[in-house]
């Protein structure tokens, strides 16, 4: 047996990967076990586990043009990340921290691993000659080694046991290009081979890089804009570490640890375009010229500069990484008195003339359900309820509050298909730019059934900024109107006071009608 022998066999007729995952559950048995030639099925069953997760969870690394195409194994590990919110949670702390969790994946997985796992055990020979076309067999001999699924064993032949410990390094890089090359086909994330290489270390940061980001007075947080102390300034990368696999100076900026990696915290998710991307850029252009952040050393100019950030941001939300809808935010730091002075407040007032437009036992949408008081007082009348909240610890309340109908995810990553009567958004959409609310009213016509309403309110005014750790975005009547896109037309509109507190700024309540035609 030869390398250009083992290479035929591993690259011939792939339509997916799971011949370099067992690829590399071999060697890193021979690597560990050099002269036990028994290999267990649960050994290359957990190595594949190991082999995808990090791809699927961290590096969004596709493996097939659309998820319909995706091998089993991918979506069903896909899957049990969105059920159980594990995204940002790589191997090695899923079995440490999330033993539990990290065993019923095992359970889940091990039927699907076992119907598969003989299609790649046939196949990665090119001496051996498969039986079943369709499914791969599910015992036989070859050079490399044998294999049966009756005894779940997998046994090297003293040539092929040879062979892996006597060329590892070899075979190891040959079997990550090879890997990479396939996956070229569906991705365009940078260093794809460091990615899908699980014996990659991340690099840390430099004695440069700290010191050019550590605390001087008077720093505030980049998201939030928090004063920030010396106990509580981190460097996070604007475009996720994990696309870009390197700690470029042009894309760390300083931020609060409530921020980075608070329960609701930014993580590994991108910050919001239209507050932050252009934030950063202004950052890099004011320091180009003065070598504090060596951006020469990455951008010939800065229109270069300009469009390659751009771009950057791009690429990754292509990718599939998600973006932090609901931050900055403070309500994660205080949920409890946020849901203690709004969920007993009398919003009669408010309901009383929506409820006169919209058709009686209809279904709402409550965007921003926030305690769960609006859509327990709308079920309470009868209606359908479907409840979204961005935020996790308002969407446990709201959970607890009116039970399964609420869902953890923002208005701009809901999906529905024209089925509402109605949408209820009570303060939820003031945290957003004028250029999200654009794109969010354009998606309201695909959440609304012809001649639906959408109630929304905002704090009357001309402010836009940050204050209280948040965004706020005041309107106006005829500022709101400019937004609108055609086929909405305003039928109310009215002033009142903050029924928490009679001097805070007032409210302005708004009622529009998407037309049928």
């Amino acid at each position: 047996m030869n390398l250009l022998e083992f290479k035929k066999g591993l690259c011939r007729n792939n339509n997916n990967t799971y011949k370099f995952a067992l690829a590399l559950a071999l060697l890193k048995h021979s690597k560990a076990n050099p002269t036990v030639s028994n290999i267990s099925y649960d050994f290359i069953f957990e190595s594949f586990i190991e082999f995808y997760w990090n791809q699927v969870t961290l590096y969004k690394i596709k493996h097939s043009v659309t998820s319909k195409q995706e091998p089993l194994m991918i979506s069903k590990i896909k899957k049990f990340c969105e059920d159980n919110e594990l995204w940002s949670l790589n191997y090695k702390r899923l079995k440490r921290v999330e033993a539990k969790k990290y065993n019923i994946l095992l359970e889940s997985l091990k039927g699907t691993f076992n119907d598969l796992i003989n299609n790649p055990l046939s196949r990665i020979h090119s001496d051996y000659r498969v039986k079943n076309q369709s499914g791969g067999d599910p015992e036989g001999i070859a050079n490399l080694y044998s294999w049966s699924r009756e005894k779940q064993t997998l046994k090297l032949s003293n040539e092929g046991n040879d062979f892996l410990v006597n060329n590892y390094d070899s075979i190891y890089s040959l079997v990550l290009l090879e890997c990479a090359k396939f996956l070229e086909k569906y991705n365009l994330t940078p260093r794809l081979i460091s990615k899908i290489d699980s014996e990659a270390e991340r690099e840390s940061f430099s004695k440069a890089i700290k010191d050019l980001f550590e605390y001087k007075d008077e720093d505030r947080c980049f998201y939030c804009d928090v004063e920030l102390s010396s106990e509580n300034t981190e460097i996070e990368h604007f475009i996720p570490h994990e696309f870009v696999l390197e700690h470029a100076q042009w894309n760390l900026v300083k931020s609060c640890s409530d921020c980075n990696r608070g329960r609701s915290g930014k993580h590994n998710r991108l910050p919001r375009k239209s507050l932050f991307l252009n934030k950063l850029i202004d950052r890099n252009i004011c320091e180009f010229d003065n070598g504090k952040y060596a951006l020469q050393n990455y951008f010939e100019s800065i229109e270069d500069m300009d469009n390659k950030i751009r771009f950057k941001y791009a690429e990754c939300l292509n990718a599939g990484f998600k973006v932090w809808w609901e931050g900055p935010s403070n309500y994660s730091l205080n949920a409890k008195e946020y849901i203690s002075e709004t969920i007993d407040v009398d919003m009669s007032s408010v309901y009383e003339p929506f409820e006169k437009l919209i058709k009686k036992r209809g279904r709402i949408l409550d965007l921003g359900s926030g305690s769960g008081r609006d859509s327990k007082y709308f079920l309470s009348k009868g209606n359908e309820v479907k409840a979204i909240e961005p935020n996790i610890e308002l969407f446990e309340a709201s959970t607890r509050e009116i039970g399964e109908i609420v869902e953890h995810i923002s208005i701009q990553e809901f999906q529905p298909n024209k089925e509402f009567d109605a949408i209820w958004a009570c303060a939820s959409l003031l945290h957003l730019t004028d250029e999200e609310l654009v794109e969010v009213f354009g998606k309201f016509k695909d959440v609304l059934k012809a001649d639906g309403h959408v109630y929304m309110s905002f704090k009357q005014g001309t402010y836009k900024g940050i204050k209280s750790r948040r965004y706020f975005n005041y309107h106006t009547v005829s500022s709101l109107k400019e937004l609108l896109p055609g086929g909405y037309e305003v039928v109310k509109n009215w002033e009142s006071e903050d029924l928490r507190n009679s001097t805070k700024p007032k409210w302005l309540n708004v009622i529009v009608k998407l037309s049928s035609s």
